[in-house]
């Protein structure tokens, strides 16, 4: 490659940075445009990004490559190891249960709570039906915890037709809130609080619910009036529910 030439791709080049793959596109596509690129990079006259630019680049790829790892599981479903240990908790010889396959562990429901605090509903399938359930708590700060409940067949879920059953209970940081599930044709839980305030919970299509209300945990074991109610507002089942511990 002449001289000539070199100064020729110097000004195609001029003003693009050899260090971003798009600047030069297929400038280099050939054994002989490498070469040349090579001696224009090894040119004191070119100037080179600073170091400190270079490494923020690759830090912030570095960044983004595991959020996008930590994404890219959630969305392919794959139960935290956490929920895991929680679940495994109820795990013991000779119950009517059996030994859990938290392979087909599966999350019920989740909520969204003050200052970003998350709770979830986990369960996992015995091996003798039944299995267990892990009420995942996870705080503002990104720690989580949980407790486990585990029984026999029929099992620990609310069955599809049972009316209602519910929990009042502290679901995050101290945060009060309802879960549970109620039969069709409910598609609402009123809660009426013991001030006579009220919270509408809506109901999804298999009957599933959760919310967290912003309402701090008590001193003393509030008791709530809930309802479940169908698309008009009629009244299907109603029970009052004493705080408990998620």
């Amino acid at each position: 490659m002449t001289t000539q030439d070199q100064a020729h791709v110097r000004r195609l080049l001029q003003g693009t940075d050899p260090l971003d793959p798009g600047a030069y596109a297929e400038a280099a596509d050939d054994p002989e445009g490498r070469r040349t690129l090579a001696s224009i990079l090894a040119d004191p006259r070119r100037r080179r990004p600073h170091p400190r630019r270079r490494r923020w680049l690759v830090v912030t790829g570095g960044a983004v490559a595991l959020l996008s790892v930590a994404g890219a599981a959630g969305a392919a479903g794959v139960t935290p190891a956490g929920v895991v240990a929680g679940l495994l908790r109820g795990e013991e010889p000779h119950t009517t249960w059996g030994r859990l396959d938290t392979s087909k562990a599966r999350m019920v429901i989740e909520a969204r709570g003050p200052g970003g605090t998350l709770a979830q509903w986990w369960f996992a399938p015995g091996a003798k039906g039944g299995g267990c359930t892990y009420m995942r708590s996870v705080t503002a700060r990104g720690t989580s915890d949980g407790s486990t409940m585990c029984g026999g067949p029929p099992g620990v879920l609310p069955a599809r037709d049972e009316p209602l059953r519910i929990d009042y209970a502290p679901l995050v940081e101290g945060w009060m809130g309802v879960a549970g599930r109620a039969a069709p044709p409910a598609t609402r839980i009123l809660v009426t609080f013991e001030d006579g305030s009220q919270e509408l919970v809506p109901v999804r299509a298999d009957g599933y619910f959760m919310q967290i209300f912003n309402r701090p945990q008590r001193p003393r074991p509030e008791t709530v009036e809930t309802a479940a109610l169908d698309a008009e507002g009629h009244v299907l089942r109603s029970e009052r529910v004493v705080a408990g511990t998620a």
